[in-house]
């Protein structure tokens, strides 16, 4: 799965380390057999959330190559606050 391979493939910061487990539970979750249909939404916007955290990580990893690098050491540090926000997709999905 090339999503998952990307996600592989970039620096596993605990903020993305943290969505990509409740992502992989989730989609365990799906593949056991239950309707998709009312969690559809929520597992679009968890797997929104790993996407956002991976693309930071890379932004963050190449910070010193911007003109101001702090600046985008702060972008990264606040989107990868948000990680936290899985958790809750997760239950959603999950019904935990």
């Amino acid at each position: 799965d090339a999503f998952v391979r990307f996600v592989e493939a970039q620096e596993q910061t605990t903020g993305l380390a943290r969505a990509f487990a409740a992502w992989k539970e989730a989609r365990a979750h799906l593949e056991t057999g239950v309707d998709v249909g009312p969690i559809a939404m929520p597992f679009l916007r968890l797997t929104a959330r790993v996407l956002e955290q991976a693309v930071w990580t890379r932004i963050a990893a190449a910070a010193d190559k911007h003109p101001e690098p702090e600046r985008i050491r702060r972008a990264a540090a606040l989107v990868a606050r948000q990680a936290a926000r899985a958790q809750a997709d997760l239950a959603e999905i999950t019904g935990a």
